[in-house]
Formats: C-alpha cells, structure tokens, sequence
C-alpha cells in the first residue's frame, strides 16, 4: 500500500461525546484524536518531567474555573477508563505504556 500522509476525518458519537476520527490511508491506522484537555492533561507529565502527579496538578489543565476543574476530574476519570493513566492512591495518577505512546513518551 501507498504511504500517504492525507487523511479524512469524521465525528462520531463515543462514550455521550463527539470524537473526531481519522482515517490515515498508511497502513489503513485508524487514528482517535482526543479532545484538547485530554491532551492537555496527558502532556502535563511531560511538562512537570514527573512520572507521577496529583490531581491538584492536574487541574491546571483547566486553569481556576470551577467548571474546568470538574471537566479535569471527568477527563482524568475517563483517560483512567481508557487505560492511558492508572491511579495510584491518594489522588495520584501515572502514565501507564499506552498513554506515554499517545504522547511520544515510551521510557
């Protein structure tokens, strides 16, 4: 098959949210692009160079506004759910492999 680097996307309905899907037509990848706070959230790690951080940090991903810090908790819930992060107790969470291969980080 054909390298190519041209893409055609959709949004669909996943998990009572709207996600945009694209369809790569290199090796027929279907490629999930996550809503921005998710990224954001998962790139913090890379941010505070930490393997670990508590949801306090976390919350930065949404700046002070109540309602973003209630998104924050709803995202880092969900990316728990996914299995790109893992809890570790006391309102910490961790990268697990697949969420340090989301963002480019396998180590």
């Amino acid at each position: 098959m054909t390298r190519s680097k041209e893409a055609k996307s959709q949004t669909v309905p996943y998990q009572g949210e709207q996600l945009r899907v694209c369809w790569r037509f290199h090796h027929n990848d279907i490629v999930f692009d996550m809503d921005v706070l998710a990224g954001k959230i998962l790139a913090m790690f890379s941010s505070f160079n930490k393997e670990t951080l508590d949801l306090h940090e976390l919350f930065e991903a949404g700046g002070n506004d109540p309602d973003a810090r209630t998104a924050v908790l709803d995202r880092v819930e969900r990316l728990v759910q996914d299995g790109l992060l893992e809890e570790r107790g006391n309102d910490f969470y961790a990268l697990t492999r697949e969420g340090r291969l989301t963002i480019g980080h396998d180590h």
